[in-house]
C-alpha cells in the first residue's frame, strides 16, 4: 500500500475516533441534563405543593410568603448553581480525554 493511501486510511481512523468520542460525550451531557430536568421537576413540585398546603391552611402572611419564596429561589439558585458545575466537571473531563486522543494521534503521526 502507497504511503498516501496508508496515510488516509489512518486519518480516517483518527476521524472516526473522534466522531465515536463526540458522540459519547453528547450522550453524557444529555443524560446528565436528563437527570437535571428530573431534580428541577422533583424541586419545583414540591415547592407548589408547599404553597397549596398553606393556601389549604389559610395562607400565608406577607411576611410568610416572602420567606417562602426567597427559600425557594435560593433552593433553586442552588440546584442552577450544581448543575452548571456538574457540567464544566463533565466538559473538563471531555476535554483532557479529547488531549490525550489528539497527542496520540499526534504521536501516531509522527512516528
Amino acid at each position: 500500500m502507497s504511503a498516501s493511501k496508508e496515510s488516509a486510511e489512518v486519518l480516517r481512523a483518527h476521524l472516526a475516533e473522534h466522531e465515536k468520542m463526540a458522540e459519547a460525550h453528547l450522550r453524557e451531557h444529555r443524560e446528565l441534563a436528563d437527570g437535571h430536568l428530573a431534580d428541577l421537576r422533583a424541586l419545583t413540585d414540591r415547592h407548589l405543593a408547599e404553597h397549596r398546603d398553606a393556601a389549604k391552611q389559610g395562607g400565608l402572611s406577607s411576611s410568610e410568603y416572602e420567606s417562602l419564596a426567597a427559600r425557594h429561589m435560593d433552593e433553586h439558585r442552588k440546584l442552577t448553581e450544581r448543575m452548571l458545575q456538574d457540567h464544566h466537571k463533565l466538559a473538563d473531563r471531555h476535554l483532557a480525554e479529547l488531549g490525550e486522543l489528539s497527542a496520540r494521534h499526534s504521536h501516531e503521526h509522527a512516528g
